[in-house]
């Protein structure tokens, strides 16, 4: 029943991960502890049925095929899925899971695993963790050194009088291409480029009564004198 109610009721408007995930996560925990006795309600009739043993044999296969066929197909088609699409996406997942079962599972089923004995499965892992923790690390190593390439560019861009940089363009027309300089940053770098208000964490807009607020400039501004 939790279950069925998930199922109808849940939308793609439903926050997830949140507590509502613990609805068909606890329906299917006791629906694999519960013990299934012959009797008028008993659901043993209906879950020996064979086209619910192929969609129960199939049903892992399934799990992985489907979210690839609903979240990726919108891309390639360039729009959102109908529903006669969607009907035809689950029914190729299901055609790929029946045949991932019978190449895959069952053809590898019959033989020894490969974490036996216990030592290889934690070889295995230990393996895992390693590479990904080596490809983490160079994705990191990547994006800080070009971040700090992007600053070491901004500053010397800053410090050169006779640079194209910002309002210098102007100043040097001369010298500066119509288009002005190359570009000096990077998105990753763009992306932290902020306000001095946002490094000291001060905001003077909206209703932020938590909030410390800061005053930048001078309350009167001066006067320019005239020649």
């Amino acid at each position: 029943m939790f279950i069925a109610i998930a199922a109808f009721t849940y939308t793609g408007a439903l926050p997830f991960p949140s507590y509502t995930a613990a609805l068909p996560v606890v329906g299917t925990a006791l629906v694999l502890v519960a013990a299934i006795q012959r009797g008028p309600l008993s659901p043993l009739r209906a879950m020996s049925w064979q086209p619910v043993q192929v969609v129960g044999d199939v049903s892992y296969s399934m799990y992985l095929w489907h979210w690839p066929a609903l979240v990726l197909l919108p891309y390639v088609l360039g729009h959102d899925l109908h529903r006669s699409t969607k009907v035809l996406a689950i029914i190729a997942a299901f055609v790929l899971a029946w045949l991932t079962k019978i190449f895959v599972e069952d053809r590898f089923r019959g033989r020894k695993p490969l974490g036996v004995p216990l030592r290889r499965s934690f070889i295995f892992a230990l393996t895992g963790m390693i590479v990904i923790a080596l490809a983490s690390g160079a994705v990191v190593g990547t994006v800080s050194a070009q971040a700090a390439a992007a600053q070491s560019k901004l500053d010397h861009a800053l410090n050169d009088a006779d640079s194209c940089f910002g309002s210098r363009a102007l100043v040097n027309a001369t010298s500066c291409s119509p288009h002005g300089d190359k570009l000096l940053t990077t998105p990753v770098f763009a992306a932290q480029d902020k306000p001095k208000p946002y490094t000291d964490d001060c905001w003077i807009l909206g209703d932020f009564s938590d909030q410390k607020t800061c005053h930048y400039g001078q309350a009167t501004p001066k006067r320019r004198r005239s020649r």
